[in-house]
This record gives structure tokens, sequence and C-alpha cells, in this order.
């Protein structure tokens, strides 16, 4: 808990039966603690309304009392006590963040000297229930125990000093605690001849302090819900949910039943882990995996990783009518640099038929280069195909020969067109004889 804010009252060197402090500007559910410092006789106190008293002294030369209640954020949170006999008298409320309201308060405990002077007084005892909490002490005087401290580590968070004879003083302070040890502290005068005095503890606990709720109740912590047993866990039906991760009842990080966790873009099923089951299934950036929960499709479902499809078998080839691509190769359903049926495939300017070689068949035809080869995938032609090398042209049937009335040349050597050899001879006359058509 953290103090907050503090009212007085003080009475001065007049006297009365009851005094006021007015609290405004309290949270609502915040912790109001209130101390009454009474001068003079017996003083029977009567408890304000909507407060709860801790503890409460008094002696011959004087009186006090402590009180606490949670406050309502209304004026029903002004503090009001009275007492029996006339008196000078000091009051101070104290608000503190923080508070587990169930209980409000654990232990408390006083030590009383209203008869006598002193120069120091005990606070009394008190033992927290369960650990992390803050200790609240409180001090009254008499008279003459001016600006009193405290050991134990407590830090007095308000102070209405007995600054003169025969008038009361008052204090507060606190100090956090984390175990369930007794604790007491004691106060001790600056200054002054010391009076009579009375002093008192009460131990009051954080909200979700201890690490456990009994009942029925339940306790969030941020996006933390944990169920009536007050530990991270979840029973029944009840789920937790942290950042992106939903666990089911099992108040682990897992999912069973029909619940599902996201991270980040992976989805994962009921299992709990980065794999699937059933018909669902798992996206890990551009990857799509199938139910198995491996980089892998079964049935009919594809995974795609860069410009590479695969087939539903999970690996770069494909089944069916599914088709792989890398770069400007494609392939056909069996998953090598081939295709089948009427798909072909293209590497830079060669073209090969749906069997997946450099060949051609039916109709279709593939260049390379300047070449052209017929259909059987030679460098042939069939039918009336023809194929060209440089100035080389032979005839559909592909050798090295011209039907018809086609001819070629190599260098000084003439084929006529029946496809036979002139023996190399000076080349005027063989053109003559060409010409003669001998």
């Amino acid at each position: 808990m953290t103090f907050v804010q503090a009212w007085t009252t003080d009475s001065g060197a007049s006297a009365g039966t009851t005094g006021t402090v007015t609290v405004s500007g309290a949270t609502a559910n915040n912790l109001l603690v209130a101390v009454v410092a009474c001068r003079f006789g017996e003083e029977p106190f009567t408890t304000p309304s909507g407060w709860t008293l801790l503890e409460s002294g008094d002696g011959s030369d004087g009186a006090g009392a402590t009180y606490y209640r949670v406050a309502s954020g209304t004026s029903a949170d002004n503090f009001s006590p009275s007492w029996t006999n006339t008196a000078r008298y000091k009051l101070i409320v104290c608000e503190y963040s923080g508070l587990d309201s169930t209980p409000v308060m654990e232990d408390s405990g006083q030590t009383l000297n209203m008869s006598s002077d002193v120069d120091t007084i005990g606070t009394g005892s008190a033992t927290p229930a369960t650990a992390d909490g803050k200790a609240i002490a409180f001090f009254a005087c008499a008279w003459d125990f001016l600006s009193p401290t405290i050991d134990g580590g407590f830090t007095v968070n308000q102070n209405l000093a007995s600054d003169q004879s025969f008038r009361p003083g008052a204090a507060i302070a606190s100090v956090d605690y984390s175990s369930t040890s007794p604790i007491s502290a004691t106060w001790t005068k600056l200054s002054g001849s010391g009076g009579p005095a009375f002093g008192a503890i009460a131990v009051f606990k954080d909200a979700g302090g201890g690490g456990g709720i009994t009942g029925t109740s339940a306790i969030t912590l941020d996006d933390v819900t944990t169920t009536s047993t007050g530990g991270l866990a979840i029973d029944a039906s009840a789920t937790v949910t942290i950042d992106d991760i939903t666990t089911a009842s099992a108040g682990e990080l897992a999912i069973v039943a029909t619940a599902s966790a996201t991270l980040d873009d992976i989805t994962t099923t009921g299992t709990g882990v980065s794999s699937n089951s059933g018909s669902a299934a798992i996206v890990l950036d551009d990857v799509t995996a199938s139910s198995a929960g491996s980089l892998l499709i079964s049935g009919i479902a594809a995974a795609t990783l860069d410009d590479v499809t695969s087939d539903s078998d999970g690996t770069s080839q494909s089944t069916g009518t599914a088709a792989a691509t890398l770069d400007d190769v494609t392939s056909s359903a069996a998953g090598e640099l081939a295709i089948a049926g009427s798909s072909a495939s293209t590497l830079d300017d060669i073209t090969s038929d749906s069997a997946g070689k450099v060949s051609i068949t039916g109709a279709s035809a593939t260049t390379i280069d300047d070449i052209t080869t017929d259909a059987v995938g030679a460098s042939a032609n069939t039918g009336s195909a023809s194929v060209s090398i440089d100035d080389l042209t032979t005839t559909a049937a592909g050798a090295l020969q011209i039907r018809g009335s086609s001819a070629f040349s190599l260098d000084d050597f003439t084929v006529d067109a029946l496809g036979g050899e002139t023996p190399p001879v000076h080349p005027a006359y063989y053109y003559y004889t060409m010409l003669l058509g001998a």
C-alpha cells in the first residue's frame, strides 16, 4: 500500500466533547485510518458511524483511540468522534491506496501509559496472517512529548506535535512488511520533558497479498485472472489470458478441448504446441502447413514457399492437377522438370514437350537458337516440317540431302536435288557442267 494524503484537526487551547475532520477527495475503496488524542481525565470514546475501532486507552491524564474504514469517496468519510469529558484534542486521518478489503485488517495491538510521564512508548505488537502489507503505527500523548520519532523502519506520515504544555499530540506512521512475523515499534520524544502517552499498531494486507484467495472470490492481476484457489491457475471452466496466449482451464500454457491459442502468426490447435490435429491449420509467415504440424500438406491442401508451390505431400512436387513453379521453370505433377498432359515447360529459349525432355510430340515444336527440330525431338523433320542450320537446309527426312527442287551448298561442294555427289573440281568447270545439265 501507498500513503496518499492526510487531514487534521487541532482544537488548540479550546476544549470540547467532540471533534470533526472533514475528509475530502479520498478515493473510494482506499484505506482510511484515524487517531484521537485527548488531554485530561478518563475519556470513554464513541465510535463514529461507518468507522471501526482498532485500539483505545485512557488514564488519569489523557486518552487515545485509533480507527479505520474503507473510503467511499463521499462525505460519509468524515471523521467525527466524541468522548465523555471536555478536553483539548488533536485528530488525524490518513489515506492509503492498494488495500486488500478481504479482510481489511488482520491484527492490532497497543501500549498504554496515560497516568505518568514517559520518554518512550511502544506500539504493542501485531502479527500479519499473510505476507505483504502495510503496518500502521499510531501515537497519542497528553502533553510535552514533542515531535516523536519511531524506529523499525517506519515513516511518519503525519504529526501534530504537542508543542505546548498541557496540549495533546498525535502522529501516524507506516512501513511495508513481507512476512508473517510479529511487528512492533517504539515512539521516542524528540524534545520536551515527556508525558503520558498511548501507542498502537495495526496490519493491513495489500491487494493480492499472500498470493491466495479463499471462498468464491476471484482476483484479477493485469490480464491474468485466477480462480478462487488464489493461484495462477484455472479450475472448472474458467480461462486465463496472458497477452496473446489463451490457455484452457488447466491453467498452463496449453489448450484443451476446442480452445485455441495464437502466438503472433502461429495458430496452434488444442494440443497447445505448434502442430495441428484434425482439420486445423498452422500458418508461419508464407508457409502453410497441414494439420500434421510439419511443413507439409495432406489432402487437397497446398503449401507455398516463395515462388515454389508444392503438392499435398509437402515436398517440391505436385500430384493430380497441381503444379510447382520455380522461377521460369514449370514442372508437372510428377515434381520434376517435366510436363505431363498438355502442360509445357520453358527454360530460357528452350521449349520442351509434355514428356519433360527437349523434344516435341504431336504438332508442337521446339527451337534452340537457329536450329528447328521436328516433332520426334531430333535434328530431323517429319511431314512438311524443316530444320535449318546456318545455310544448310535438310529435307523432312532429316538427312543432309535435298529432295525435289531444293539444293544446299557446303563451301565448294554441291549436291543436286537427287542427293547425288559431284567430286570436287574446279569451280568454273563444275558450274559450267551444271548449266549444261551434264
